[in-house]
């Protein structure tokens, strides 16, 4: 039987086992917070964090097992994953653009340099550690629980709906929009699942937020 001093160093160690995890968190959403700020210093103060919150995020690929973070696939992908998933952003990037091109929709980003860093870098990471992460695990999970027709399908999709309609609110939002945003839901879905790793889903969203705040930079 454990010793009460043994028992106390455990429960030390469990919890510094846990310190990639918390610092992710308590990094990730100060700086998604600072930079949707109007302030200017908090702005500037969300460089930081997200400058750390990068720096820890790339170096605990792989690493993140513990309470909660388990669930969300945080692996690394290789470089031709990484260069495919860059590609896909893009295309389906320029795919959007010639949409609202088409039917005369603006895709509506707005041009603030700090609203773009948050979109572009800690936007996609935050939706998809939920959306493709969370939410998706909990759908695959119950899909084969209750032997739903297709399940990874089945989830990919239902995944991409919900992505979608957390959209809904946001102002002057069209039905356009919403339906290019859960096909892209379901785009990143399928790399989820296909590489193992929610980073492949990130590092397609981040391209493809990038690749439209660029077309709206340069007036496409």
């Amino acid at each position: 039987m454990p010793a009460i001093g043994e028992k106390a160093v455990g429960r030390r160690s469990g919890v510094l086992a846990c310190w990639r995890e918390v610092l992710f968190w308590m990094l990730l959403l100060p700086a998604f917070s600072a930079l949707a700020s109007t302030a200017p210093k908090r702005q500037a103060a969300g460089l930081l964090e997200l400058s750390g919150f990068l720096l820890v995020s790339i170096s605990s690929l792989g690493r993140l097992r513990n309470p909660g973070l388990e669930f969300v696939a945080w692996e690394r992908i290789n470089w031709r994953a990484a260069i495919r998933c860059v590609l896909w952003g893009i295309s389906t990037a320029a795919g959007a653009v010639l949409v609202s091109k088409f039917s005369r929709q603006p895709i509506g980003l707005t041009l603030d340099w700090h609203r773009a860093v948050l979109i572009v870098l800690l936007g996609p990471v935050l939706e998809e550690i939920v959306c493709r992460g969370y939410v998706l695990t909990l759908l695959l999970h119950l899909a084969k629980r209750t032997a739903w027709p297709f399940p990874r399908l089945a989830a990919v999709v239902a995944a991409a709906v919900i992505f979608a309609a957390a959209h809904a609110g946001n102002a002057g939002i069209t039905w356009l929009q919403l339906s290019c945003i859960a096909a892209m839901g379901c785009l990143y879905g399928t790399l989820r699942l296909n590489y193992r790793s929610t980073v492949a889903a990130v590092l397609t969203h981040s391209t493809y937020n990038l690749a439209l705040c660029l077309s709206s930079w340069l007036g496409m």
